[in-house]
């Protein structure tokens, strides 16, 4: 671009510095214009400077005066008028030259800052429109969503404790339009933070464990004290903390006593408020009461009747979950499956392996479950030590059918082992399905275990 202005500006300073050579030549009897005291070179003299600046208006005039003097016959008398006047005219035009384009430079300094500052208030604009639609918003459905609110919490009231978690995800998203969220908790073996519940995550995440001591949702746990990324602009303690993912964080606190942590990985703009902050304090403080009762439910199970080889729960545990759900199914229509799995080759199986290290082959399976489907499973051990129960809420009987499929073909992809030796695990699956309570826990065994044993058969 610079390159190609020279050559344009060049080509001007030239032409204009043939005008007067050629009127000479037009007029011969007024040889170098000296009967005009060289007027027309002043004239183009001062068109060059005025458009093109000092630099080139001298190159003009150095051109025009020495082309004259090689052409034509020196005669000082003229020059003693024509050469002040071209200097004069020369710096005039020049003065003239350099004010219009400082003129022009800061005005358009003015109107780039202009426009920076109007696109600034514009999109400031947006935000606020969009704040105020929250707000409205808000303010027109605030009896509503004291409504909701209260159903939220009855429904926790379960004894169940990841439909608990479910449900809490669930009504953080209700109330501020959570994309993506998780509740994390101590594990007491491995003493790292472990998902309890999550929602809203992509196929890719795979964020099961973090640590205590270097994670915003360990700094939280540790110290009971709610988070927001607006904190890390104005203190110093987050610094060397991992800070992905965490745009709130809360404690869950049972009965006085941090349990847990809410992390909001994602949150629209307008939704990021201390108003935010509020409501989630008062939906944790709600649902704590309804929380507490959930994890002493299951913590007497899992004391009592639990499989000491796998942790899974035993087959009476099983019966009264499904007698919970069946109730629940009363109140609310969301379907419930239960899905039977069995090692059709467990008794050849047991030839080589322990049955104990065969029946550790489960957790295996249940994990690399939890992984596939984003969520945390319930699985229980049923009436044989070859098969394994999961219940499943929110699924039809299609869903449910493809889930068992995916499980088919998931396994054999777990590389499950025992002491490094690859265990060929033949695999049956049986389920069944239900949208209300009209059918009695013993009838939903049946079924299962009626097309369990259809699949024994084929």
């Amino acid at each position: 671009m610079k390159i190609n202005h020279l050559i344009k500006s060049a080509s001007e300073t030239l032409l204009f510095s043939l005008l007067p050579l050629t009127a000479s030549v037009l007029f011969p009897q007024n040889q170098g214009l000296l009967q005009w005291n060289g007027l027309p070179s002043i004239v183009t003299g001062m068109l060059v400077t005025r458009f093109l600046g000092l630099g080139w208006g001298m190159v003009q005039l150095a051109l025009t005066l020495g082309a004259g003097l090689v052409l034509f016959p020196p005669h000082p008398e003229a020059l003693r008028v024509s050469l002040p006047l071209a200097l004069i005219a020369w710096l005039g035009m020049g003065f003239f030259h350099n004010r219009s384009a400082d003129t022009k430079r800061r005005f358009l300094q003015r109107l780039r800052r202009s426009v920076h500052r109007i696109s600034v208030l514009s999109r400031k604009a947006s935000s606020l429109q969009r704040v105020n639609l929250v707000l409205e918003d808000r303010i027109v459905n605030q009896k509503d969503s004291i409504t909701m609110l209260h159903s939220q919490v009855k429904k926790m009231a379960s004894l169940n404790l990841a439909q608990a978690l479910e449900t809490l995800l669930e009504t953080v998203r209700l109330f501020t339009q959570m994309s993506s969220g998780s509740v994390w908790v101590l594990n007491p073996d491995t003493k790292m933070l472990v998902t309890a519940a999550v929602l809203g995550w992509d196929a890719g995440d795979h964020r099961w464990e973090l640590d205590p001591d270097q994670s915003i949702t360990g700094y939280v746990y540790r110290n009971g004290k709610p988070f927001s990324i607006r904190m890390v602009l104005r203190r110093q303690e987050f610094t060397g903390l991992d800070l992905q993912d965490s745009l709130l964080t809360f404690p869950i606190r049972v009965r006085g006593r941090v349990w847990g942590v809410l992390n909001i990985e994602r949150l629209p703009f307008e939704r990021y408020s201390l108003y935010t902050e509020s409501v989630l304090e008062i939906i944790l403080s709600l649902v704590e009461p309804s929380l507490a009762d959930a994890i002493d439910h299951e913590v007497s199970f899992r004391r009592t009747e639990t499989d000491p080889v796998t942790g899974f729960p035993l087959v009476t545990q099983l019966f009264r979950t499904l007698d919970q759900e069946l109730d629940r199914l009363s109140r609310e229509a969301t379907p419930l499956s239960l899905v039977l799995l069995e090692i059709a080759n467990f008794g050849e199986l047991e030839k080589t392996w322990s049955r104990a290290a065969l029946r550790k082959l489960f957790v295996g399976i249940v994990d690399g479950l939890d992984a596939s489907q984003q969520r945390k499973s319930r699985a229980f051990h049923f009436k044989n030590d070859q098969q394994l129960a999961l219940l499943v809420t929110g699924l039809d009987q299609d869903g449910t059918s493809f889930l068992c499929l995916e499980l088919l073909s998931l396994v054999p992809g777990l590389g499950l082992a025992i002491d490094g030796v690859p265990v060929p695990l033949e695999l049956i699956v049986g389920f069944s399905t239900v949208h209300d309570a009209s059918r009695s826990g013993e009838e939903i065994l049946q079924a299962a275990e009626g097309l369990l044993q259809l699949q024994r058969l084929g």
